[in-house]
C-alpha cells in the first residue's frame, strides 16, 4: 500500500478529486500530517469518489492514515461524514406542485405573447396592402381599393 502527502494536494480541489478516486481503490492511504484544516470545496473533493460504505468513522482507516490526523481536521471531518450521512428531508409535495404551477404558467404566458406577436404582425401586413382576387383576374384598381377599403374601415 503506497502513502499519499494530503499537504502536496492542499488548494488544489481538482487534484484532490483525482487522488480520491485513487483512495477507492483501496491501494493508497493518505496521510495527512501538516493539514490543519480543508476548504469545504477541498473536503468535498476528497470524499468524492469514496465508497459510500467507507463514509464511516471507523472505517475511514481503509484510506486515511489515523495516527496523522490533527485534532482540528478530525473534528472537520467527523462533522463532514455526519451530515453527508444525515438524512436530508423530502422535498415538500406543495413545492413540487407549486413549481409545476409556475413553469406551466410561464409557458402559457409565452404562448400568449407569441399570439400576440404573431397577432400583431398580421395585423400590420393586412394594412399595408390590399389584393381583391376575382375568379378571372386580380384587380388593382386604386379607385375600387380605396372603395373597399373605406367600406371596412366605416365598420
Amino acid at each position: 500500500m503506497s502513502i499519499i502527502q494530503l499537504k502536496d494536494y492542499q488548494g488544489k480541489p481538482e487534484e484532490i478529486r483525482k487522488l480520491s478516486k485513487e483512495l477507492n481503490t483501496g491501494n493508497h492511504q493518505l496521510d495527512c500530517s501538516g493539514i490543519s484544516s480543508l476548504t469545504s470545496k477541498e473536503l468535498n473533493a476528497l470524499f468524492s469518489q469514496i465508497r459510500p460504505e467507507w463514509m464511516t468513522y471507523q472505517e475511514l482507516n481503509k484510506f486515511i492514515n489515523m495516527d496523522t490526523l490533527e485534532d482540528g481536521f478530525k473534528m472537520q471531518i467527523q462533522n463532514y461524514i455526519q451530515y453527508w450521512r444525515a438524512p436530508k428531508p423530502p422535498i415538500s409535495p406543495w413545492l413540487k406542485v407549486t413549481g409545476l404551477g409556475i413553469i406551466i404558467a410561464g409557458i402559457g404566458i409565452l404562448v400568449l405573447w407569441g399570439l400576440k406577436i404573431n397577432h400583431d404582425s398580421k395585423r400590420r401586413i393586412e394594412k399595408n396592402s390590399l389584393t381583391i382576387d376575382t375568379i378571372w383576374k386580380t384587380v388593382t384598381n386604386s379607385s375600387q381599393i380605396n372603395l373597399l377599403e373605406g367600406h371596412l374601415n366605416q365598420k
